[in-house]
């Protein structure tokens, strides 16, 4: 049975397209397209966290036909939004198979921001300030998650109101498997704004050294299966927080996977699974 994490607010679906992937034969059914569940909003007011474990039904095109909740705790809280987004995943297609019932189990636990080592060993971590670098990390969620097997593609969007600089490291795939690998979307030549944003495919320009950075409402990054995904967002007017990721980015890029990416950071960042 297998863990989905639920980030603390998800957005529409991705739809899939393209042709139908094959199931290899006598490996159990995995979803190729998790689209991640809502948080119930009272659930957030209550800071309430839990699980669902479901009995799903996959079609031989891969969708999903049929979703029984089978326990959750705390029991009804988090039922529907598990259900629903469980109804819109999609796994390998095999023409002609009958009708396969898969047992999955989606964990609602709302993300909080790691803490720098320091505060992780004292007796009362101190929270991040509200002012400073990492503020904005909390703006950025995970929508969709794409299992290749191999690699798994996620796809994060900006559920706050204004453009951010996201500088993300990740357990690489390939050649750089077992290797932190680091991307800056400010170096990338882009910002991420929220979802539809009207400025999606514009640009705006850069007082330092004139650059242009065009806006878009999709990150989409690739990493390593079961491995980590950290990151810290900046506004372009948070100098501090900017500097802050290059030195990171600048300590960390490259370095084995086993080094801690909280510990070659100054400020705090954010992280998910």
């Amino acid at each position: 049975m297998s863990r989905r994490h639920a980030p603390l607010l998800a957005l529409l679906p991705l739809v899939a397209g393209g042709g139908a992937l094959a199931q290899p034969q006598g490996e159990p059914l995995r979803p190729m397209i998790q689209v991640q569940p809502e948080y119930p909003e009272a659930a957030i007011e209550q800071g309430a966290q839990g699980y669902v474990e479901l009995d799903v039904t996959v079609g031989e095109r891969g969708t999903v036909e049929a979703v029984t909740v089978v326990s959750s705790v705390p029991a009804g809280v988090f039922d529907e939004a598990a259900r629903a987004a469980a109804l819109r995943w999609r796994y390998p297609a095999e023409p002609g198979r009958a009708p396969q019932r898969v047992a999955e189990r989606i964990e609602f636990r709302i993300p909080i921001p790691a803490v720098p080592a320091r505060a992780r060993d004292a007796a009362a971590p101190a929270p991040v300030s509200a002012s400073g670098p990492g503020a904005r990390n909390a703006c950025i969620r995970e929508e969709s998650k794409f299992n290749y097997g191999d690699r798994v593609e996620v796809v994060l969007i900006n559920a706050c109101n204004v453009p951010l600089a996201v500088t993300g490291c990740m357990s690489g795939t390939g050649q750089y498997r077992g290797r932190w690998t680091c991307t800056m979307t400010e170096r990338a030549g882009y910002l991420l704004v929220p979802e539809n944003d009207p400025r999606v495919g514009e640009s705006t320009l850069v007082e330092e050294g004139g650059a242009a950075l065009s806006f878009t409402d999709r990150l989409v990054v690739s990493r390593a299966p079961n491995s980590e995904y950290w990151w810290l967002a900046c506004t372009l007017a948070d100098a501090a927080c900017r500097d802050a990721a290059s030195v990171w980015v600048r300590s960390l890029d490259g370095q084995l996977a086993s080094v801690d990416p909280q510990g070659r950071s100054s400020v705090a960042l954010a992280r998910s699974y």
